[in-house]
């Protein structure tokens, strides 16, 4: 993602604010240094009007229109788009696996 923090243009992955996040941005880009409680790999140090306008890096070229980016600037913290959260890509597998292991220690005990 590309963003501003701090006066600062900054490009990489973000992801979430949470409110009882202790960690800090050691590199000056607002991005954790350390995952949050939950897992997230990216947790923002402030709230998330902390970093201006946020895009897609990949709608940053000089080519690219004014519509394009109102398009992107739309789609970010939309779960409705299917974007992915950077982070979260375990948790999802270790649920599967504990839904597959429970279905199958039920179906053994019948």
């Amino acid at each position: 993602m590309a963003y501003t923090y701090s006066g600062t243009a900054q490009t990489g992955y973000m992801s979430n604010y949470y409110s009882n996040y202790n960690g800090t941005a050691v590199n000056g880009t607002g991005i954790g240094s350390t995952p949050s409680a939950y897992g997230d790999k990216y947790p923002l140090v402030q709230p998330v009007a902390s970093y201006g306008t946020v895009v897609p890096a990949n709608t940053l070229t000089s080519t690219s229109s004014a519509g394009q980016n109102q398009s992107a600037r739309a789609a970010v913290g939309n779960p409705s788009t299917g974007t992915a959260v950077p982070g979260f890509e375990a948790l999802y597998t270790v649920a599967g696996l504990l839904i597959a292991a429970l279905v199958v220690t039920i179906k053994r005990r019948r």
